[in-house]
């Protein structure tokens, strides 16, 4: 899986799982684990995510700063 790859459908790259990421979490709550985030996202989203590029989306989202985890294992959306 790659950031962005114009041969893949835009729903398998790492930019629009970070997108579904953030998008959940201004829309449910800025706290959320890992767990329910990750079905709320295949309910909302994309059915077909996987759990890998899930896991990727979050790095990338942490690495830029946009989320972090609590105390409680937690992702919690960052204020810009």
């Amino acid at each position: 899986m790659l950031i962005i790859n114009d041969l893949k459908k835009p729903q398998n790259t790492v930019i629009y799982c970070a997108a579904c990421i953030l998008l959940i979490l201004n829309k449910f709550g800025r706290s959320m684990s890992v767990d329910i985030l990750f079905n709320s996202i295949r309910v909302e989203y994309s059915k077909n995510m996987d759990y890998t590029d899930f896991i990727l989306a979050l790095d990338f989202l942490f690495l830029l700063g946009k989320i972090n985890f609590d105390e409680k294992e937690k992702i919690c959306l960052l204020e810009d």
